[in-house]
């Protein structure tokens, strides 16, 4: 009797066992058949499991909607995410509408529908038609797109037909989608048992599903799930969904509202993950109803966020630093011009200075002035040199250096006017050689330097390095240059140090944490050392935190070549007798240029345009010895006008002159044959060296 008893208990235990499995079976398949109804086009295309009747239908809502002389459909290929032509009506416009496609595919202008993912009317390259495109999406996917070739000499469709049309649309791609899906589960049902090929398809699934009930308690879930929350499945089935949701309680009765209301809902949100860890996710549910439809459950569907969003955020840092870029390249542009300006301006100034102090002794009292102009003349030519070390291509002369050397001298000129700073430096032996401009890199240096003293206004120490590296991919990519051999700077205080939003500005050009005033600088130091190292094709970036100091890291590439020993400039000026054409647009400097040169003993022509320069060089090129070639003119420029001079005598000798730095055209020039470049405002003994150099061939 006992063991009857028993038996019949495990009966009973085992038929109620029986009865669950089955419930919950009966819930997934009907979750699943609600997926395929997804599209909920209209009442008469709800359960439509072909993709041309769905697309006739569609047609057909569309014909009444829009007058069009034919449409097409591009329907994306699951297997290879490609757009393959589906239909098209009327049929014998195919080879037009493929060709005409394919030119705006060309152009960018289908890839600009894809993302618009509203209607898009355009016209063909020769303007003789319009077509309207409009992407077939649902809230996730993209399904297609819609072409339509508007009726000849009518543009003008409203603006509610549009909006229909979109609607119309959205619930063609719902209807794809959901045929979609019904056909595969169709397809894999003939090939499995109902039962088997339900459990298949729900663990293979690629996204997260949960099987819910009416108040939205998990019933059953996939591995997928498990894997995306890091949760084991008996520790996520019988939990309220809002356990693993980043929502409040309110937001998720609203939801499932709307969801009994409209049989589907989907939105993105975030889940929380067992580890703590927030998941962006994309959320579908679709209402499960019993037969008598009575909303029972509902099954959703978690697809991973997490590498678009990370993609999102990439995407967002390379905008941001294009955004940097290009404004850094309008400050620079700017800064060019002016500092072009400006040193055409302090040429016209220097030249005379020099002029008078050719004639005046120095026990003359106006030689103290003049010499004081000289030094004030000096001092905006840095100011130009700092603009244009943002400004892109912004160096003077380049020529290879021993950083060491550099840092040393600079370093003890420093020091020398900070007493209350102690300057510690360790040098790397046998240190690489670069190619620099020296006054620039100098210049990084100081103003590094001066940096640092002013976040140690109670004294300090500053650790200056240096040291031969080698950066690798990883390291540069951000950086857009190129991996190899540099030579690494490292300059480090024990000041302030700064705080991240601090830190994110400090080389924006102006930007200063000083109060202004003719006394606390302008905020163009920092800006300018990113400028100069950019343009050496180098790296500075910075590592700070309030209270702890800062450390400035400079990469700069190196160089296998020998450094050369330097030739200073003579302290006499080179005098001369041969003839010289000097070209030049602006009447002051050409006027003071003039008179320097006569004064060194030459003789001149002048010329004030490209133009006139080869008129004249034609004229007397048996007389003229060398050109002193000024590059931004008007009309015929210095290389346009370099150009034709080369055509008329291959061995011309020309000197060229400019307010710009030596980078960019200036470059290009001499490539192609000038002798010899001069910056502008030059001193009269630099102006004797280059032409005596050019004359003996040096």
């Amino acid at each position: 009797m006992k063991t009857k008893g028993k038996i019949n208990k495990n009966a009973q235990y085992l038929e109620k066992r029986v009865q669950y499995l089955e419930e919950v079976n009966r819930f997934t398949l009907d979750a699943l058949e609600m997926a395929a109804s997804l599209g909920d086009f209209q009442p008469s295309i709800n359960n439509l499991q072909d993709v041309s009747v769905i697309l006739d239908e569609t047609k057909s809502r569309i014909r009444s909607l829009i007058q069009l002389e034919a449409m097409a459909f591009y329907l994306v290929d699951d297997s290879n995410n490609e757009f393959v032509l589906s239909k098209v009506d009327p049929l014998h416009y195919e080879s037009y509408i493929e060709k005409e496609v394919g030119f705006f595919i060309d152009d960018g202008i289908f890839a600009w529908a894809l993302r618009e993912k509203r209607p898009v009317i355009v016209s063909t390259k020769q303007h003789e038609r319009q077509f309207i495109f409009h992407v077939i999406i649902t809230g996730s996917r993209i399904r297609g797109m819609f072409v339509g070739l508007l009726e000849e000499g009518d543009s003008n469709i409203p603006d509610m037909s549009l909006s229909i049309l979109s609607i119309v649309l959205l619930n063609s791609a719902n209807a794809l989608e959901s045929c979609n899906l019904y056909n595969m589960i169709r397809e894999t049902n003939n090939n499995l048992q109902k039962k088997k090929n339900y459990k298949i398809l729900f663990e293979a699934a690629p996204d997260g599903v949960e099987v819910l009930d009416a108040r939205g308690n998990i019933v059953d879930c996939n591995k997928s799930q498990t894997i995306l929350l890091g949760y084991k499945r008996k520790e996520l089935i019988g939990n309220h969904t809002t356990k693993f949701l980043l929502d409040d309680k309110i937001s998720f009765e609203e939801r499932l509202h709307n969801l009994k209301k409209t049989g589907h809902y989907e939105y993105e949100m975030e889940l929380v993950s067992k580890a703590g860890d927030i998941i962006h996710v994309w959320r579908k549910g679709n209402a499960i109803y019993d037969e008598n439809m009575k909303f029972v459950g509902y099954i959703v569907y978690n697809r991973d966020l997490s590498d678009r969003k990370a993609a999102d955020k990439e995407k967002n840092r390379l905008e941001s630093q294009l955004h940097q870029a290009r404004k850094m390249e309008a400050v620079g542009t700017l800064a060019g011009g002016i500092a072009h300006d400006f040193n055409n301006l302090l040429m016209g100034v220097q030249g005379n200075v020099s002029l008078a102090l050719l004639n005046i002794h120095k026990t003359h009292p106006v030689y103290k002035k003049l010499k004081n102009i000289e030094e004030h003349i000096q001092s905006g030519a840095k100011l130009t040199s700092q603009l244009l070390g943002f400004a892109k291509g912004g160096k003077y002369e380049v020529k290879l250096i021993d950083l060491n050397e550099l840092i040393r001298k600079s370093s003890d000129i420093f020091g020398r006017t900070r007493k209350e700073i102690e300057i510690r430096s360790t040098y790397q032996k046998n240190i690489w050689s670069v190619k620099v401009d020296h006054g620039q890199i100098e210049q990084v240096l100081l103003n590094l330097y001066v940096n640092a003293s002013q976040a140690m206004p109670g004294g300090g120490e500053i650790y200056l390095q240096t040291k031969n590296v080698t950066l690798n991919k990883k390291f540069v990519k951000p950086y857009d240059i190129e991996p190899g051999s540099y030579v690494k700077i490292t300059i480090t205080d024990t000041g302030t140090g700064m705080d991240k939003k601090t830190k994110a500005q400090i080389f924006d050009p102006f930007f200063t944490t000083k109060e202004m005033g003719s006394d606390k600088g302008t905020g163009l130091g920092l800006a300018s050392a990113y400028g100069i190292i950019t343009n050496h094709g180098g790296v500075i970036n910075v590592q700070s935190k309030k209270g702890k100091g800062s450390t400035f890291n400079i990469y700069l590439p190196a160089s296998k070549a020998k450094i050369l020993t330097e030739r200073k400039l003579p302290k006499v000026f080179l005098r001369g007798t041969e003839t010289l054409l000097l070209v030049d647009d602006e009447k002051l400097i050409i006027n003071v240029n003039k008179e320097i040169l006569e004064a060194l003993g030459y003789k001149v022509y002048l010329a004030r345009s490209g133009k006139e320069a080869i008129e004249t060089y034609k004229e007397k090129q048996d007389k003229i010895e060398m050109v002193i070639l000024d590059m931004i003119m008007p009309e015929m420029d210095g290389g346009e006008t370099y150009d034709i001079l080369k055509k008329i005598n291959p061995d011309i000798k020309v000197l060229l002159s400019s307010g710009y730095s030596i980078d960019g055209q200036a470059t290009e020039i001499l490539e192609r044959g000038c002798n010899d470049f001069i910056q502008k405002p030059f001193k009269i003994e630099q102006l004797s060296q280059k032409i005596k150099d050019l004359l003996e061939n040096k």
